[in-house]
């Protein structure tokens, strides 16, 4: 399990001329990442203070009274210790995480020659649990720290979810960025555009070849007995739906009855601008 401890340090009096978005090694070996820096104007300079070769960023303070520099400092806190429904915060990586942050505000204040002060956001703490660790903290409801009271705790689920394994991902990345573009579209269109693409790329068919296809994956779904999709729903949205929403197109449908039964006319029509068909 990691420990993470969250700080604020604000330098004041003077503000720094430039400080530099990278990560400071402090004595004891813990590692003090820099988050956001406030108060500043980012500007990629090509003068001397900037490595061309390297992607930190420098920050320029702006003519402000104090600048907020957010940073984080992280520790092996060992296996998960439970204390009923919370979580116990262990001392001694939390002391060590607290004496680099402590430290590198100290350096921070002595190389830009101003006033430095330390200040806790909440949450100030948080604990991540190794991914074979999930099960033992299932439940918890807070943080537990002897001595010093309790607080509200959220287990953060991993970066990538179990079913979403690396080895099912290198082969599919074109999907996984489909997918995303559609999750991230405002409107209900142009999600089901991107959606009708992805089908398409997935099932490696055109529009009217994916219907069976998606409608027997959808009929594997765990949800399928409430939602209960049948074959020519599927087959509208990629007939009728994706032309309109892709294309613009749309396609009403006109019967005459010439003796012989009933014949069903597609009239294929295009909105312009101006409103005309």
């Amino acid at each position: 399990m990691q420990l993470l401890r969250f700080a604020i340090i604000r330098l004041t009096r003077p503000v720094p001329r430039a400080l530099a978005r990278r990560p400071f090694r402090a004595t004891n070996g813990v590692d003090v990442i820099t988050h956001v820096i406030t108060g500043i104007e980012q500007d990629l300079t090509d003068g001397p203070v900037v490595d061309p070769e390297s992607s930190i960023t420098v920050a320029w303070p702006n003519e402000q009274v104090q600048v907020h520099v957010a940073v984080s400092a992280t520790v092996d806190a060992g296996p998960p210790d439970r204390v009923s429904d919370r979580l116990n915060v262990p001392d001694a990586p939390r002391h060590m995480a607290e004496s680099a942050i402590a430290e590198y505000a100290d350096v921070l204040a002595i190389a830009n020659q101003c006033k430095r002060a330390i200040r806790s956001p909440q949450p100030a703490v948080a604990l991540v649990p190794c991914s074979d660790e999930y099960p033992t903290v299932m439940g918890v409801v807070g943080l537990h720290q002897p001595g010093g009271g309790s607080t509200m705790a959220r287990v953060m689920p991993p970066v990538v979810p179990s079913e979403f394994a690396q080895t099912a991902l290198p082969d599919r990345l074109d999907g996984l960025a489909m997918l995303a573009d559609s999750l991230s579209e405002d409107t209900a269109i142009a999600r089901a555009r991107e959606l009708f693409r992805l089908f398409e790329r997935a099932f490696r068919r055109g529009p009217s070849g994916c219907v069976e296809p998606l409608a027997t994956f959808l009929s594997t779904a765990p949800w399928h007995d409430v939602s209960q999709y049948e074959l020519d729903e599927v087959g509208h949205w990629l007939r009728q739906l994706r032309p309109e929403a892709t294309h613009g197109e749309r396609m009403p449908r006109t019967s005459w009855n010439f003796g012989g039964g009933p014949m069903i006319i597609r009239l294929r029509s295009r909105s312009h601008l101006d409103g005309r068909y």
